[in-house]
């Protein structure tokens, strides 16, 4: 898999489930998480996959202290071996932390952030989020790793006025990209969080 993916010029990236969090309180829930992010970084180097091939976590909870709960995760990320923490990638989430949350640990640890749109359109960061492109691909840049970014929306017919359960779900396609995506000017990768999948790809691709 990993010799087709690089002579096909193809991007394999990771992102564990929900359950693996860095910052939680609990020692079981780190202890697994850490075996899981190495499980994922193990398959990544036995498919010789090189530093663009990132793992992608979430913040986690912030468990009524979001300062704390970032000093957790910081401490906790660098306990992790260093070849699973030279591919782990923090992203914004809808509901714990945004990039304005991530980006002091970010530059800090020089781990990247995957910045998704779609979140931060409903856990909006302190700003606009064009006001922190520069700083987060700065990181990606420092590290020599290709920048990448996720785009989805809500399903059709969901307001802005609806509960963050409702607009958080993914549509099955994209009816639109986010304007502060559009007004980057050097190579990314935007991967598409759609229910179908290469499908709404095809399909924005017609548009």
């Amino acid at each position: 898999i990993g010799d087709y993916a690089k002579s096909n010029n193809i991007r394999l990236t990771m992102h564990p489930a929900q359950f693996c969090v860095l910052s939680s309180k609990s020692e079981d829930v780190v202890s697994n998480a850490f075996g899981e992010l190495n499980h994922h970084c193990e398959i990544l180097d036995r498919m010789g996959l090189g530093k663009n091939s990132v793992i992608i976590i979430h913040g986690g909870g912030v468990y009524g202290n979001k300062s704390k709960a970032l000093q957790r995760l910081e401490e906790n990320i660098l306990n992790l071996p260093k070849n699973t923490r030279d591919r782990l990638v923090l992203e914004n989430c809808e509901m714990s932390y945004t990039v304005h949350d991530l980006l002091p640990l970010s530059e800090k640890l020089k781990v990247p952030i995957v910045i998704d749109y779609h979140h931060d359109s409903i856990y909006e960061s302190q700003y606009p989020i064009e006001h922190y492109h520069e700083r987060v691909f700065n990181v990606w840049i420092e590290r020599g790793i290709k920048p990448k970014v996720h785009i989805s929306n809500s399903i059709p017919g969901i307001e802005v006025s609806d509960t963050k359960t409702a607009r958080r779900k993914h549509s099955d396609y994209i009816q639109y990209i986010h304007q502060p995506l559009l007004n980057i000017k050097f190579p990314i990768d935007v991967m598409l969080e759609c229910k179908m999948k290469e499908q709404a790809l095809l399909r924005l691709i017609q548009k």
